[in-house]
């Protein structure tokens, strides 16, 4: 009754490649928002006190963007 057990070796080094390589994605997707999320920060207060309120509008609608469904608007 002792029948051989078939075993099959798997290459997991692309898989794990490719693991890698999306946390890398991730990361570098992260700081650049982040960036931009500074950008527009500094563009915000700029326009605050510039008191121009066409270009805080669309500063502020592209920060809310960036934030997703993270943020909640008050309306």
């Amino acid at each position: 009754m002792n029948q051989p057990i078939e075993t099959q070796l798997y290459d997991t080094t692309n898989a794990m490649h490719m693991v890698n390589q999306l946390g890398v994605e991730m990361i570098i997707e992260d700081a650049l928002k982040n960036h931009r999320k500074q950008q527009l920060k500094r563009l915000i207060d700029e326009a605050l006190l510039n008191k121009n309120e066409a270009n805080f509008k669309m500063y502020t609608t592209a920060y809310l963007q960036l934030e997703g469904p993270e943020v909640e608007t008050i309306r």
